[in-house]
């Protein structure tokens, strides 16, 4: 980064918040908090990970003086951080807020707890890591381990037909496996909820492309559940030959736009 950014970065840490009362108790029921924060995050490129991680914690080191204040904050860096459609989603970033309430005296053990779980969900499957194994079943009661998957390519498309966003990104994504992907991929839709009858019904009143593999976790979402991190759906993991993970999470334009590209 150049010297000229250096110094802004420097400058904004030491007069953003130059005023602000962080003791005041008349900040916690206001939207201002949130507002000021979410410029602050603004004002500084993302891809300057060490300086991103030494302006938040400057902001969460003058907050940490009221614990009602610093949680204001803290919700509104992990909205931008852990929502993956706020433009900022970053799971290191994430990370690092979250352990940082880990470590305050006044967060409950029953709390570090729930942090501790969270964490370890979002460090599931990262990026360049061994996906986790699932065992899932097709249509027929067929058992499918991804495993079997052996093309240069294998794309995990965790989904619901009765999902409003699911129902507007799975033609797309059919018509893209027909017309533009790549070859050599296998897709892997897995359906995320346990109502036998509506997939089965969902199945015989669509059609799909060759290499769509319509699966199941056989009435065990909650397994799936615990073995990635899904928050929301459709979510999207694109696996390499050996079940690395390529991208973690996406929307299906970044699924499109990386194998397109390669």
């Amino acid at each position: 980064m150049s010297e000229k950014y250096q110094n802004a970065v420097s400058f904004i840490k030491q007069n953003y918040w130059e005023g602000v009362n962080f003791e005041d108790e008349m900040l916690i029921n206001t939207p201002y908090l949130i507002g000021k924060t979410n410029y602050y995050v603004n004002l500084f490129n993302q891809k300057d990970t060490l300086n991103i991680i030494k302006t938040t914690n400057d902001l969460l080191e003058r907050a940490v003086v009221k614990s009602k204040v610093y949680h204001i904050i803290e919700e509104a860096l992990l909205n931008l951080y852990l929502q993956k459609s706020s433009g900022f989603f970053n799971e290191e970033m994430g990370i690092y807020i979250l352990k940082n309430e880990q470590e305050q005296i006044f967060t409950p053990d029953w709390r570090k707890d729930d942090i501790g779980s969270r964490v370890s969900f979002i460090l599931k499957n990262k990026v360049d890591t061994v996906a986790a194994q699932l065992d899932l079943e097709d249509q027929n009661g067929k058992k499918i381990s991804l495993l079997n998957s052996k093309s240069k390519y294998t794309i995990l498309y965790f989904f619901d037909p009765d999902c409003s966003r699911c129902v507007g990104v799975s033609p797309i994504v059919k018509d893209w496996l027909i017309n533009a992907a790549p070859k050599n991929i296998s897709f892997l839709a897995v359906y995320v909820d346990n109502n036998s009858a509506e997939w089965h019904k969902y199945l015989k009143e669509n059609k799909f492309p060759n290499n769509w593999a319509n699966l199941w976790g056989n009435m065990d979402f909650a397994t799936i559940r615990t073995q990635y991190w899904i928050e929301s759906i459709p979510s999207i993991y694109l696996l390499d030959e050996n079940k690395k993970v390529i991208l973690k999470d996406v929307s299906y334009k970044q699924l499109m736009y990386y194998l397109n590209k390669t």
